[in-house]
This record gives C-alpha cells, structure tokens and sequence, in this order.
C-alpha cells in the first residue's frame, strides 16, 4: 500500500489542484505525519469513488438470476441510467463545481490576508464536497 501511495500520490494531488487552479500557492504541512495522513485520505477517497459503480454491479450480479426478463430490462435501463448521470455529474462537479466553490472561499478574505493552503484542509474541502 505504501508503494501504491508513493508512486501515484503526486499525480493524484496534482489532477486535485490542477481542478482547483491552484498552481500559484503551494500546500503547506504543519504536523510530522500530516502528509502521509493526506495522501492516505486522498487514495481511499479515489478508491471509493472508482469502486462505487462496481459494488452496484456486483450487487445487480448477484441479484439477476431471480429476476424475470422483464424485470431485468427494467434493471439495466435504470443501472446503464444511473451509470452515465454518475459519471455526468462527477465530471461537472469536479471541473465547474468545485473550482468556483474553491475559488470563493479562497478570495473571500480581503488584501491584507494572505492565504497558505494545508494540505489536509485541501484534501478534507475536496471530501466534503463528494459527499
């Protein structure tokens, strides 16, 4: 796991900031453990989200051989459905939703404060916006 995290943590935080449009202000780190927390936090948020559409069709699966036809055209019309609007609305919370909610909560100060990101306070906005 370790490896995992080590080799695609700067990837994964980078397509993070480059939605947010956060290049200029680097992330900052305050505690020992604090970066390894986050990047922890950011590859199990990216792991559910990736394994979400595959429970529910692991779950359709186990549940088709008790189904009529009928039935089972119904379910896969909702689950093909379901499928597109989740990654429709991913992909428009993550690119037009979630930089304009970054950016305003950024500029909402005044000139004389200056902003330093954390980084778990980045990745924790971010969790809290998926959820």
């Amino acid at each position: 796991m370790r490896l995992g995290i080590r080799c695609y943590s700067h990837s994964l935080l980078s397509l993070f900031q480059d939605s947010a449009q956060i290049h200029k202000s680097p992330l900052i780190f305050t505690h020992v453990i604090e970066a390894f927390y986050s990047f922890l936090q950011l590859a199990i948020i990216i792991a559910l989200f990736v394994t979400f559409p595959l429970f529910w069709y692991f779950l359709k699966l186990f549940v088709q051989p008790g189904l009529f036809k009928y039935e089972l055209k119904r379910i896969n019309y909702f689950y093909f459905t379901i499928f597109i609007f989740y990654i429709f609305f991913s992909y428009v919370l993550f690119y037009y939703i979630m930089p304009y909610c970054y950016y305003f909560f950024v500029t909402f100060g005044s000139s004389h404060l200056l902003f330093l990101a954390k980084f778990n306070e980045f990745i924790q906005f971010y969790s809290n916006m998926f959820t």
